[in-house]
């Protein structure tokens, strides 16, 4: 497929769960209304984020596998794909908070905008505290949102699809969970090893943000078991492509282009596969540089940019780049073993994926 046309197909898509997830707002928006409680504006807050911007690729994925494997339950399909999107959402307010984030898509971060409400209208009690508690209250009602999604989708599928794809669906909220708990453990050691930051990255990533998703739509679609797992192959190693991306995005980027200022995985003290590699090829006074660097929030903006300027001189970027690499390969093969057996609207997608997620610059 012309990039020009998996753009096109792309955009129709979003377009489409756009108009959805804003069908599911205006609605959850009236149940709060009619209740008559302050609830309005987390239901704002929510909403604001999910018309922010947003790539809308986990609702792809599960779009497009779906059409691939032949599926034909567009209803279904679609209120899976919002409930990853609005899943998505729930974790980021919560991840957000956890970062001490004050920007996300260019724009305030939840807790932020409630800490600036409390300010604003001079209420008692310490604003930052109150921002953090009722962020946490909206990333909440994003993640109620996702489950009620979830069982609208399943509702009246016979007992046995529904429950495995209920397990797939809740087991990949777990797993997400658990990714951020190893993430912030290590984080706290101020150590990892690589076996560590692994997990991390399929846990937070592989299975999160391609594999489960495709899952769902294939699962939904009813693929012959051997697609399946070509698929799964395919997502683990599409999903950690994108979370290494990622990492190389927030030390390297552009800042306009990525919406949040570079290098402040650094500040926040994250072990990445970026950090670890660095850290392995320095010298005892490069290494100690890094470790003053590593989770200080007092580093200025030049600081921040001489530690991300030593983490590239010690050969961190391009060592991440290929593992970038190893995984595209990985996943290309995987599709195609099975491209044949694809229906081809959807697996041209899939296949366009790859370098989308793999080269982004945003």
């Amino acid at each position: 497929m012309p990039e020009s046309a998996f753009h096109q197909s792309l955009d129709a898509f979003r377009g489409e769960c756009d108009k959805t997830l804003g069908r599911w707002i205006t609605n959850r928006r009236k149940r709060a209304v009619e209740s008559d409680t302050e609830g309005i504006e987390l239901v704002d807050t929510v909403a604001r984020l999910v018309e922010s911007g947003g790539k809308r690729i986990r609702p792809a994925i599960v779009w497009f596998s779906h059409l691939a494997c032949g599926g034909e339950e567009e209803d279904r399909a679609m209120l899976l794909a919002i409930a990853c999107e609005l899943l998505h959402t729930y974790l980021l307010v919560h991840d957000d908070i956890m970062d001490h984030a004050e920007k996300r898509r260019g724009e305030s971060t939840a807790h932020v905008e409630f800490s600036e409400l409390h300010i604003h209208r001079r209420w008692h009690g310490d604003a930052h505290d109150y921002g953090r508690s009722v962020g946490i209250l909206a990333g909440d009602l994003a993640g109620s949102w996702s489950s009620e999604a979830a069982h609208m989708a399943l509702a009246g599928l016979e007992a046995e699809r529904a429950r495995r794809l209920s397990a797939l669906f809740f087991g990949m909220c777990e797993e997400v969970i658990w990714g951020q708990h190893l993430e912030m453990r290590v984080a706290a050691r101020r150590t990892a090893s690589a076996a560590d930051l692994a997990r991390v990255l399929r846990l937070k990533s592989g299975c999160y943000t391609v594999e489960r998703p495709l899952q769902l739509g294939a699962m939904l679609a009813g693929a012959e078991d051997d697609i399946f797992e070509a698929l799964s192959t395919y997502g683990g190693a599409l999903g950690e492509a994108f979370q290494l991306r990622d990492d190389l995005l927030g030390m390297f980027g552009d800042p306009s282009a990525v919406g949040k200022p570079v290098g402040d995985d650094l500040i926040e003290g994250k072990l990445t596969f970026i950090i670890h590699h660095a850290m392995q090829a320095a010298s005892p006074a490069q290494r100690g540089a890094l470790q003053g660097a590593l989770g200080n929030r007092e580093l200025t903006a030049e600081q921040a940019a001489d530690a991300c300027a030593l983490i590239e001189e010690l050969g961190a970027r391009a060592a991440i780049q290929e593992m970038i690499d190893q995984r595209l390969g990985i996943a290309q093969a995987a599709l195609d073993g099975v491209a044949t057996r694809l229906a081809g609207p959807g697996h041209e997608i899939l296949a366009g994926l790859i370098g989308y997620l793999g080269h982004r610059r945003n």
